[in-house]
């Protein structure tokens, strides 16, 4: 039996104010760190769900070397 990495990905929001004059001030200013954090807002899975083992999947025994017991 072999181990493979699946990636699933979900929508994240998150909501900044900005003290600026304008809407380029605002995002240079974001650009900068120059906001306060205000909220984030998870949304719903994404439909994608994939395999990705960019060195192929791991035999068990090579994946427990390098990361531990696998626990399932």
């Amino acid at each position: 039996m072999k181990i493979y990495e699946v990636l699933r990905s979900y929508s994240s929001t998150e909501v900044h104010h900005v003290k600026a004059n304008n809407e380029e001030e605002a995002l240079e200013k974001f650009e900068d760190g120059e906001y306060s954090h205000y909220k984030t807002y998870d949304g719903d899975y994404d439909d994608l769900i994939q395999v990705c083992n960019d060195d192929g999947p791991w035999e068990l025994d090579d994946y427990e070397e390098e990361y531990g017991e696998f626990e399932s």
